[in-house]
């Protein structure tokens, strides 16, 4: 996305939008499906009501098939944890 990519969320919305990317992030394990949302319905169930398509792998990439193989910030579990320090950690030694 921009500053640093080529896409906006205009972009992004019309490949899917935000569902995508949650669906992406659920089905990889990074993002728990249990919590409530405001329309009273799982975070999980929400998204599978929506059936949001697949990542389109131009604007949006899967976090299982990335972009590029080799990037500078690893993403981490850690970032959806109170100790995210493990991450900025990580991100300083490189």
């Amino acid at each position: 996305m921009r500053p640093f990519g080529f896409y906006s969320m205009p972009d992004i919305e019309a490949k899917g939008g935000i569902p995508v990317i949650v669906k992406d992030l659920l089905d990889a394990g990074f993002l728990d499906g249990t919590p409530m949302t405001c329309t009273g319905e799982t975070l999980a169930d929400q998204i599978e009501r929506l059936a949001p398509p697949l990542p389109d792998h131009d604007v949006i990439y899967s976090l299982l098939d990335p972009s590029r193989k080799l990037v500078d910030f690893v993403f981490s579990r850690a970032i959806w944890r109170p100790m995210a320090s493990d991450l900025e950690t990580r991100w300083r030694r490189r």
